[in-house]
């Protein structure tokens, strides 16, 4: 099987990593100095709103690490052999959030590959490439929840509908993808039709091919396990929407519920562009843009945005810490007579 991930030189690769890391740096001072905001501003609202933030974000990352780590085992029992204990879910709910906080200084394609090829290699028996294909498939459920509900938002908006109205609208048509999910994919196998579809020659594309060939392969499409993925990644992104949701309400930026919720939908999508790390900046951007849209100002969405990285690095390493602690009472209980 050809490598899934791009032949480039040792030095073009960190080259870029850095070029993308300064970019993002740029494209905050650049959104702070659109915002007209100093940085004694965000460490304000950190101190203001920085433990009942903290606490939602540790269960918002908890339970995006639970779910990425339920979904990485689903996909793992397809490579474990029956005499062989699977891995638990502690262990791999720790590396899921060690993925979420290495994604906060490279891109999050890389961060996930990296991370869930190394440990496919020490711990699971398994190869680097392994589970490089394991999370190319995984991320493609992810960027389809993304993609649907990004564009649906947005045009729905373009359009004339409110926020309140978006969110019922994309909630249906999320609840009705799932229920028509199983016995659409029984008659028309996902993969096969994908890969059909599919240009080869298209730069880009070849990767996702390779990818879906990888777990065709290897028996990941059955109708139910698809289900299961795509109703996987409609949860960790509900986990995901919860810490946004709250920054931009705690700090004062005049967004209700339902218009924060028409926002994250539509800045997420931003991610497909894996730009900068994290989506450094562009996420910034994009919030404001969002703020503009609804004629309100762009600086206090900025802040809260600010605020929520900042936040975020010490819940990520909570969440680690938990998940580690369980992992070491799993294996001290498993010591014991």
């Amino acid at each position: 099987m050809p490598s899934l991930w791009p032949e480039r030189p040792q030095g073009r690769r960190w080259g870029g990593a850095a070029a993308t890391l300064l970019l993002a740096v740029l494209l905050v001072w650049l959104a702070m100095r659109f915002g007209d905001l100093r940085w004694h501003d965000v460490d304000g609202l950190v101190r203001e709103h920085g433990l009942i933030l903290g606490a939602i974000a540790i269960v918002s990352i908890g339970g995006q690490s639970v779910v990425g780590a339920v979904k990485w085992r689903l996909l793992q029992r397809h490579f474990v052999q029956v005499d062989r204990r699977e891995p638990s879910l502690a262990m791999l709910t720790f590396y899921s959030a060690l993925t979420a906080l290495a994604a906060q200084v490279i891109p999050t394609f890389l961060a996930s590959g990296a991370v869930r090829g190394a440990v496919t290699r020490l711990h699971l028996e398994g190869s680097f490439l392994q589970g490089a294909g394991v999370t190319i498939y995984d991320q493609l459920f992810d960027v389809a929840i993304l993609a649907l509900c990004s564009v649906a938002a947005l045009s729905l908006f373009l359009v004339g509908v409110d926020p309140p109205a978006i969110i019922a609208i994309v909630a249906l048509a999320l609840a009705l993808l799932l229920l028509g999910a199983t016995p659409l994919f029984r008659s028309v196998p996902p993969l096969s039709a994908a890969l059909r579809f599919l240009p080869a020659r298209v730069p880009g594309v070849g990767r996702i091919r390779q990818a879906l060939e990888f777990a065709r392969e290897k028996g990941l499409d059955t109708p139910d396990t698809t289900v299961r993925l795509l109703s996987l990644s409609i949860l960790r992104y509900l986990f995901v929407a919860l810490r946004s949701v709250a920054a931009v309400l705690l700090v004062a930026t005049g967004l209700t519920w339902a218009s924060a919720s028409f926002g994250f939908a539509v800045v997420q999508g931003s991610a497909l562009a894996a730009l900068t790390p994290g989506n450094l900046g562009i996420t910034e951007w994009g919030w404001a843009a969002i703020a503009e849209l609804l004629h309100l100002p762009g600086g206090s969405v900025i802040v809260a945005i600010l605020v929520l990285r900042i936040v975020n690095i010490p819940a990520t390493l909570a969440v680690m810490l938990l998940s580690a602690m369980g992992l070491s009472g799993r294996r001290a209980a498993a010591d014991l007579p």
